[in-house]
């Protein structure tokens, strides 16, 4: 001790304070909390838009295209009758009586508020059985030349003669001249008995823009009305958490207040009891034992109590950490000389392997604290013959505190949660041993402040490593090669 004190004073300049950073990360709970109930908020109303403008659109289209498609239909009903009474060589191009093969143009012209309206040309093309296009034109032009090459492309026709359906219909589109084209084939069966098709289409250009304009408006809608929405989502998130974290605070405070005050009674009850126990030939040997158990006892809530208080300042940000350079050999060897009476009293051997000295800076009693949960942990649930092996160094610039130990080990599924509050893998042992399951909790939170890593890593009935590593500082090379993982010291 007093050489590890000399060096603490010999390097008195390297002594900090610093705050735990546990407050911090509460906060930062807090904030993903905050932040995931707003993402939440933001998919589920992203999805609703979705859904809600994919369906106007597909209504908007079917509304506009609906009266397309029943006209096409309509009139190559009509023209497929007259195909089939006179032959395949007479494709009706010019029929039901549309002047010019003018679209539904009404009796005595189409006029509108601002004059005659625009007439729809109808686009006719004739397929033999083979897909073949046999003739075709608007009804102004009996000629292929004049139709869109979108148009008179046979794979509307190709792809009806191979099925059994009667009809067909896509959109494909026509180009810049043409604009989107709706087509409509039905197949017709000739009295000769060959299957051929009769294929209309027209123009939907003024009914795809109308579509393209809505698509446009909606996405510009839905986008303001996401981003607006998630944005008062991620202030009413932090409303409705208010009381949460009002309650957490209060929760710490208790805990804080709770554990304080109950360390008092618990120091005066054993420091009672051990006064009794001074005259201990004054008792019977069951009132004896029953002073024991009561010290023992007191022992042991005293600790709960201790560990409660650290954990509640470190959530609340009120620990603070006293930064000195010290050796994290000399602090394990004092820890493992203070375990020695219980690993013999259980037959375990407990020993320490640093050839060297490491320095490290961080609060040397926090410090003390986690190798005692860690060989404390691991000399209890280590049975009879095993052993315990601390070892310190240095590896990849990083000191590092290694406890392995023989004992009963811990299953893969239990690995993850070690490291939370109140959990214990075996009830039952733990009582035994009188675990709390707040010892590791503890550890890895005094490890976390100090920017440090812990790893455990377990096999059923073959042991448990628990892996303590550092953050690098400035090295220094006391003895030995440099290089050397057991010599090089950090400071």
């Amino acid at each position: 001790m007093a050489k590890r004190n000399s060096l603490t004073a010999f390097l008195h300049p390297f002594r900090k304070h610093k705050p735990a950073k546990q407050g911090q990360t509460d906060a930062a709970l807090f904030s993903r909390v905050r932040v995931q109930l707003t993402l939440w908020y933001g998919a589920v109303l992203a999805l609703a838009l979705l859904l809600l403008g994919v369906g106007l659109y597909v209504g908007v289209a079917n509304s506009l295209y609906s009266p397309v498609q029943s006209d096409l239909e309509n009139t190559a009903r009509f023209s497929a009758q007259f195909w089939q009474q006179q032959g395949l060589a007479n494709c009706p191009l010019n029929f039901a009586n549309r002047p010019s093969g003018r679209f539904n143009s009404p009796p005595g012209g189409d006029n509108g508020p601002d004059g005659p309206r625009r007439n729809v040309l109808i686009y006719t093309a004739c397929y033999d059985p083979s897909g073949t296009l046999l003739a075709g034109g608007d009804g102004v032009t009996n000629n292929t030349s004049v139709l869109p090459g979108a148009f008179t492309d046979a794979g509307l026709a190709k792809a009806l003669l191979n099925s059994t359906d009667t009809s067909k219909s896509d959109v494909v589109d026509g180009g810049t001249q043409f604009g989107p084209i709706y087509r409509y084939a039905v197949a017709v069966t000739l009295p000769t008995g060959q299957k051929v098709i009769l294929q209309l289409g027209r123009s939907v250009a003024d009914s795809q823009s109308a579509l393209d304009s809505l698509r446009n408006m909606l996405i510009l809608l839905g986008v303001i009305t996401l981003v607006v929405a998630t944005i008062g989502g991620f202030f009413l998130a932090q409303r409705a958490l208010r009381p949460t974290r009002q309650a957490f605070a209060r929760q710490q405070t208790f805990i804080a207040d709770a554990s304080h005050e109950l360390r008092t009674p618990l120091t005066i009850l054993k420091a009672d009891a051990e006064v009794l126990l001074r005259s201990r030939e004054n008792f019977d040997s069951d009132d004896a034992e029953l002073l024991d158990d009561i010290v023992v006892e007191t022992d042991r809530l005293t600790g709960l109590a201790t560990n409660l208080l650290e954990l509640a300042r470190l959530d609340a940000n009120q620990l603070y950490i006293e930064q000195e350079v010290f050796d994290l050999g000399d602090v394990t060897g004092e820890v493992v000389h203070r375990l020695k009476n219980l690993a013999d009293t259980k037959e375990v051997s407990l020993h320490l392997e640093s050839s060297d000295k490491v320095l490290i800076l961080a609060d040397s009693q926090l410090f003390e604290q986690v190798i005692l949960i860690l060989l404390d942990n691991a000399v209890k649930y280590t049975p009879k013959g095993g052993s315990v092996t601390a070892t310190v160094g240095v590896l990849n610039d990083q000191p590092y505190l290694r406890v392995k130990d023989t004992g009963i080990g811990i299953s893969p599924e239990h690995l993850p949660n070690l490291g939370k509050r109140f959990y214990r893998v075996d009830k039952a042992r733990a009582r035994e041993t009188g675990g709390s399951g707040l010892g590791l909790s503890l550890a890895f939170s005094i490890v976390k402040a100090h920017a440090g890593n812990l790893v455990l890593t377990s096999q059923v009935n073959e042991g448990t490593t628990a892996t303590l590593t550092l953050p690098p500082f400035r090295l220094i090379h006391l003895t030995g090669e440099p290089g050397a993982p057991a010599q090089t010291v950090v400071s």
